[in-house]
């Protein structure tokens, strides 16, 4: 079974108490997960934000999950 859910990024300097000079690009994935590429899209347009890492990211793109039920 397959399931649709938002991505999105942001990109920090520290990495637990490192900073680093180069800035990492940390992916956050949606919670929510949606039953068709339509639910996902519609669910995209009404509200992309996500929220994770204790940050509001801005969902970029939609990604297929395979659960191993």
């Amino acid at each position: 079974m397959e399931n649709f859910k938002l991505k999105g990024y942001y990109s920090t300097h520290h990495i637990g108490c490192m900073v680093s000079v180069e800035p990492k690009i940390i992916p956050v994935i949606s919670t929510d997960s949606f039953a068709t590429l339509d639910e996902a899209k519609q669910e995209w347009m009404k509200d992309p934000w996500l929220e994770g890492e204790g940050k509001c990211i801005l969902a970029t793109e939609i990604i297929e999950v395979k659960n191993h039920d």
